[in-house]
């Protein structure tokens, strides 16, 4: 009998992080793998799930399966056709067959998603959650976190890695990936973007979604621009 608890789950290149939450989405349970995901064969991948996380995937109402990848293509819904689908994937990234190639439909901004992730994580998912949805992080990110067209600079904060989508004038205007080693990188490519799209620092916010991360953001703060940290 399934219950009222929800199970999220977010797959990184470095392991795992598993919530639990019930019904009014308070945080219940919360465990953090580590493991070289990325590297991992099928059956290994199944048995550390198995083996750490303790828990059993038939007894929750809702399960959510989040999986960081730093390779995805977007493009309009009216226009994707899922026959093409790595087509459009290989247009823009180089070919590799440890990868498989996924989509996420984004109904609030009629978008696709087209990303890839290992093909052995892929095998394992299936395995261990057979009825659920494999989603990237940006999927998510624009699905439950922008739901609104507000203008807005939205940043999904990564280990040296950040995803970014803005919002100008109620569409999406922008969605990057970029590398950074400190808080310096940082408010380089966000103060870059203010510029190059023209946002007032007075009027547009960034609001950043991380997890436990030792990055000092007074350093832009210091640059005028406002910011809202929020834990994922």
């Amino acid at each position: 009998m399934k219950s009222d608890y929800s199970l999220s789950i977010r797959f990184s290149s470095d392991g795992f992080s598993l919530s639990i939450l019930d019904h009014t989405d308070a945080l219940l349970v919360k465990r953090d793998v580590s493991e070289p995901l990325f590297q991992m064969q099928k059956n290994e991948i199944v048995q550390l799930f198995e083996t750490k996380a303790g828990i059993i995937p038939s007894a929750y109402s809702d399960i959510e399966l989040i999986v960081e990848s730093d390779f995805y293509v977007f493009m309009p819904s009216p226009i994707f056709k899922a026959q093409n689908l790595d087509d459009y994937f290989y247009f823009q990234h180089e070919k590799d067959s440890r990868q498989i190639v996924l989509f996420n439909r984004i109904p609030n901004w009629d978008a696709v998603n087209i990303f890839s992730i290992p093909t052995q994580l892929n095998g394992a998912l299936n395995e261990l959650f057979p009825d659920a949805v494999v989603s990237h992080q940006l999927s998510y990110f624009l699905s439950e976190k922008m739901s609104t067209k507000d203008e807005r600079v939205c940043v999904w904060l990564r280990p040296k890695m950040f995803d970014v989508a803005v919002v100008k004038s109620g569409q999406l205007t922008l969605i990057n990936s970029f590398v950074y080693d400190t808080a310096e990188d940082f408010t380089y490519f966000i103060l870059s973007i203010f510029d190059q799209l023209k946002l007032d620092t007075e009027k547009v916010g960034v609001e950043i979604y991380q997890r436990e991360n030792s990055l000092d953001f007074s350093v832009i703060a210091e640059c005028g621009v406002k910011i809202t940290r929020t834990s994922c």
